[in-house]
């Protein structure tokens, strides 16, 4: 998500200045402001022709990798949602795995972020269920197609098949907080400010699928704006 904040300082009189430039704010997820590493494929002509996971059904042309974090779905801690990725040009052995980033720290390596999809003929599908320790924010999840003599990898360029990665955003509970109101205030509970202490240079995380603009106040210890 992106957000915009603007700050006003206020002396020991009680004097506020006018408000800040807006400052642009993305939260961590998605790859917004997460590197993850490279993948791609160099030939075959087998890829990745849709992919079908919750309100996410997109069709594509073969491509080595391609780029679709702007399309995104939102998906809630403890639940169970179906994966299915159609193979185009299918050949006998291909497989596809999926991985999804649960924790946001920018890899697919911990434990319960790879997922190993059953193929039959060109249609590969896959049980995921949202782990209640997932992070709750904007993450990335990377599907690949590849033929069955490369390792199922995340990174790195595999000779033949697809890469595909898409933005899943994590709600705390089907019955979670969900805020639309222009006036909510959102508790400390709600977001989380890094590092601390900080140089002036600082990350807004939003926690809950907020989704909007804005307003900080910027207190120092002494609680003075």
């Amino acid at each position: 998500y992106t957000y915009y904040l603007s700050v006003k300082a206020k002396d020991a009189a009680g004097n506020t200045s006018a408000s800040s430039n807006s400052l642009t704010v993305k939260t961590t997820g998605g790859g917004s402001t997460v590197n993850y590493c490279f993948a791609s494929c160099t030939s075959g002509s087998e890829h990745i022709s849709n992919v079908s996971f919750g309100s996410i059904n997109n069709a594509s042309a073969r491509d080595n990798y391609h780029d679709y974090t702007t399309i995104s779905t939102s998906v809630n801690k403890g639940s169970n949602y179906l994966l299915t990725v159609t193979i185009g040009s299918v050949y006998s052995g291909d497989k596809v795995t999926a991985w999804i980033d649960w924790n946001g720290d920018g890899d697919f390596i911990d434990s319960g972020e790879k997922y190993s999809l059953s193929v039959s003929g060109s249609t590969a599908t896959g049980n995921i269920t949202v782990p209640a320790t997932a992070s709750v924010s904007s993450t990335r999840m990377r599907i690949r197609v590849f033929y069955y003599s490369a390792s199922d990898e995340p990174c790195g360029d595999k000779q033949y098949g697809e890469v595909e990665d898409y933005t899943i955003n994590i709600n705390s509970s089907a019955s979670g907080n969900s805020y639309s109101s222009e006036n909510t205030v959102l508790s400390s509970s709600d977001m989380r400010v890094y590092p601390n202490p900080s140089n002036g240079k600082f990350k807004l995380e939003i926690k809950n699928g907020y989704e909007g603009k804005i307003k900080v106040k910027v207190l120092d210890i002494s609680r003075k704006s």
